[in-house]
């Protein structure tokens, strides 16, 4: 039977109702948390009401993107137990629709949301997140933010081909210690060596204090020089030399891209970046899995089950998920798992568990 129009435009509708109260609902919940947590140190610090204004204006757009996915939850189980209770599902199913049929709407339509995420996140969301950073930073607190991110005991490989050992590396006073620069031949033979107790970032120029040089003119030839200051030929500036200028969280997939492919180029690791990465991505699909999850729930939920029923079914999922989330997070960051397992674990798991739940139901 072919199913009218009609049908596709009321279940469609009726979940997208449902999912954008229960995304402002959420999102006031987790708004209000976030006002309670943070006010007090902000009048403390005698924040203007402007500025208060602003600051959390800006965190709105991200609460709304976070809180999307359980919203997705709860609308999908609102729409469906909502038609079970009012016998519409039975209706349906007596006329000849199908079970694929009626719940392809809510499918389309938390699919086509996913991707909403993940082009909103793209373009205005993560910027704002990163503007209310900065005001709490600057505005509020008074702090200047840090150009480059302060690292210890790392390596780097420059585009010219040199690599240097960096004991430590502030990005706050742009500064370094302990650090040693080795220059290849094209047989990876060492040519040249600096050793250099310090180094600093003066007037858009790396200057070295007391290094020692080494050069390697041939076999076992190699000749000696002190300097109490030399002017480097480093190219990179303290923000290159540092991992990244933004906080991983304020970064977009392509920030994330080109932070991940220059790590590689310096011989980096970047398992962090890649976890990073892939939870951006499954976070963002994960509007479309709790909504394909919910619906074996929905419809299944007795005629006279309502909302408690819905929001009770929506936290335990939701919690479960959450979880697993985080487990697959604390894996990937410490190299257990790859970062794309740690990442799509849980919604391949959920995936797994809604369409065995949806193959049981009846046709």
């Amino acid at each position: 039977m072919k199913t009218p129009r009609l049908i596709y435009r009321y279940i469609a509708l009726r979940f997208l109702k449902n999912f954008i109260s229960s995304l402002a609902a959420l999102t006031l919940i987790s708004f209000i948390i976030t006002v309670t947590d943070e006010i007090r140190s902000l009048i403390e610090l005698r924040t203007g009401l402007g500025l208060l204004l602003k600051y959390f204006a800006y965190k709105i757009p991200y609460q709304l993107l976070y809180m999307s996915p359980f919203a997705s939850l709860l609308g999908t189980l609102l729409t469906y137990a909502g038609f079970n209770k009012t016998n519409e599902l039975m209706a349906m199913r007596t006329s000849g629709i199908s079970t694929m049929k009626i719940i392809l709407p809510a499918l389309l339509l938390s699919f086509l949301l996913s991707l909403t995420v993940i082009i909103l996140n793209e373009t205005v969301v993560t910027a704002l997140y990163a503007r209310s950073t900065e005001i709490r930073v600057r505005d509020i607190f008074h702090s200047v933010p840090s150009g480059a991110e302060p690292r210890n005991n790392f390596i780097f490989k420059s585009k010219e081909g040199w690599v240097a050992y960096i004991k430590y590396f502030n990005g706050e006073r742009n500064t370094m210690s302990g650090l040693t620069l080795i220059y290849q031949n094209p047989d990876s033979t060492v040519k040249k060596r600096i050793d250099a107790e310090s180094a600093e970032w003066k007037n858009n120029k790396w200057f070295l204090s007391k290094c020692y040089i080494r050069d390697f003119t041939g076999s076992n030839n190699e000749t000696a020089a002190y300097f109490k200051f030399y002017l480097s030929s480093i190219t990179e500036t303290p923000g290159e030399l540092s991992r990244r200028k933004k906080h991983i969280d304020q970064l977009t997939l392509r920030e994330l891209y080109k932070e991940i492919t220059a790590l590689e180029v310096r011989g980096e690791k970047t398992e962090e970046e890649r976890v990073f990465f892939h939870f951006k991505l499954s976070y963002a699909f994960s509007v479309f899995m709790l909504s394909f999850l919910a619906l074996p729930f929905g419809l299944n939920t007795g005629k006279y089950s309502g909302v408690i029923l819905s929001f009770a079914i929506s936290f335990l999922i939701g919690f479960v998920y959450w979880q697993i989330l985080s487990i697959g997070k604390v894996l990937g960051m410490h190299g257990t798992v790859a970062p794309y397992a740690a990442a799509w674990g849980g919604n391949l798991l959920f995936f797994i568990s809604g369409s065995i739940m949806l193959l049981k139901l009846k046709k």
